[in-house]
């Protein structure tokens, strides 16, 4: 019986920590229009409001069939974009997705989004999730 108690609030446990939130503060979430057929990008910037830092190791979203953690890096003139494992958000810290350095790739639209079109993202971290809501947008905000 102690064996069976143990393991139901282990279970607790596990599915609290894994419905929790990153503890993230996001603004400016935001995708530019794509051609049809054609990956999107995600760009926000991101606070981590707890006190010890958050990874994010992906995210999902009903609005595309797949999304990828990359980064854009230019050397010697030349740019190129690599896939990331995860991306590290320091405690009381941020950083910023934005075009030339890392964002979210946003492969296989489920729509054709046009300005002014909105659409979840659930940012996966290592013991969490949440979402954020991004707008489509012709340019970037200001």
């Amino acid at each position: 019986m102690r064996n069976l108690t143990f393991l139901a609030i282990a279970a607790c446990a596990a599915f609290d920590s894994a419905s929790a939130s990153c503890k993230l503060a996001a603004t400016q979430a935001w995708s530019r229009v794509a051609a049809s057929g054609r990956p999107m990008v995600g760009y926000v910037q991101l606070k981590n409001t707890g006190d010890t830092a958050v990874t994010i190791t992906g995210a999902r979203s009903a609005s595309f069939g797949a999304i990828e953690l990359h980064e854009t890096q230019t050397i010697d003139g030349v740019s190129r974009m690599s896939r990331l494992k995860s991306v590290e958000v320091p405690a009381e810290g941020s950083i910023a997705l934005r075009p030339g350095g890392k964002h979210f790739m946003l492969f296989r639209a489920a729509n054709t989004f046009k300005a002014g079109d909105r659409y979840s993202l659930t940012v996966l971290c290592e013991k969490a999730e949440q979402s954020i809501e991004f707008e489509v947008r012709e340019t970037a905000p200001k």
